[in-house]
């Protein structure tokens, strides 16, 4: 399991493969499988390597997988964007959106 310590807030992280070859850090904390606001299927492979991937309708959390957070997401020391200014700038990378 690879671990460490997050830059901004010094939390305990770990480490985790995403489906598209990118690392992604986890809170260590394991979520309970009703809990939607940890939105990320978390599993540990035969080698030990641990993956993560987002939990969508099409592919829900299996039953070998349990739920997790990015980091990113419940990091106090990473800056936020207000709302309405993510809201203006999805609607203008939208296709066929105002730019």
């Amino acid at each position: 399991m690879s671990t460490g310590l997050c830059r901004g807030c010094g939390a305990d992280i770990i480490w985790a493969w995403t489906e598209a070859g990118q690392r992604m850090p986890l809170d260590p904390a394991r979520y309970p499988r009703e809990d939607t606001t940890a939105n990320v299927a978390v599993r540990t492979d035969h080698t030990g390597r641990i993956w993560a991937r987002v939990i969508s309708k099409d592919r829900p959390l299996a039953p070998f997988e349990h739920r997790g957070m990015p980091h990113f997401a419940s990091c106090p020391a990473r800056p936020r964007k207000p709302r309405d200014e993510l809201a203006a700038r999805r609607r203008r990378n939208r296709p066929g959106g105002s730019r």
